[in-house]
């Protein structure tokens, strides 16, 4: 014989469980993107330190990322790995952008420090 009650008491926490999880998992997908466009925007501003240190020594930016070296150095976005994209109008400018729209910097500038 069934036990309703034991039923109806079974499905009240199969639904407080969805509801609990229909809560949590969108906040941790907020924040696990926040992080990600953290650390992309890290390594951006590690590239333009970079590249202002080579600037000093040669008078000029870098034409390809290889170019610099460093430790801390990575030239990809940490959310698929693609490579940023250096645009470079001449020798004495640059522009180096994530490609999943993260950020870019420019000349020690960077997009989300803009005011």
């Amino acid at each position: 014989m069934l036990n309703w009650s034991a039923v109806r008491k079974l499905l009240i926490v199969i639904l407080a469980l969805v509801l609990v999880a229909i809560i949590v998992i969108p906040g941790y997908k907020t924040k696990k993107q926040s992080e990600i466009r953290q650390v992309c925007q890290w390594r951006l501003e590690q590239m333009a330190k970079a590249q202002e240190k080579y600037f000093a020594q040669y008078g000029r930016y870098v034409s390809e990322l290889t170019e610099i070296s460093g430790d801390s150095l990575n030239f990809t976005c940490p959310l698929n790995d693609s490579p940023f994209i250096l645009d470079m109008p001449d020798s004495t400018h640059y522009k180096l952008s994530c490609p999943n729209r993260h950020g870019w910097v420019s000349e020690e500038r960077a997009s989300w420090k803009q005011e």
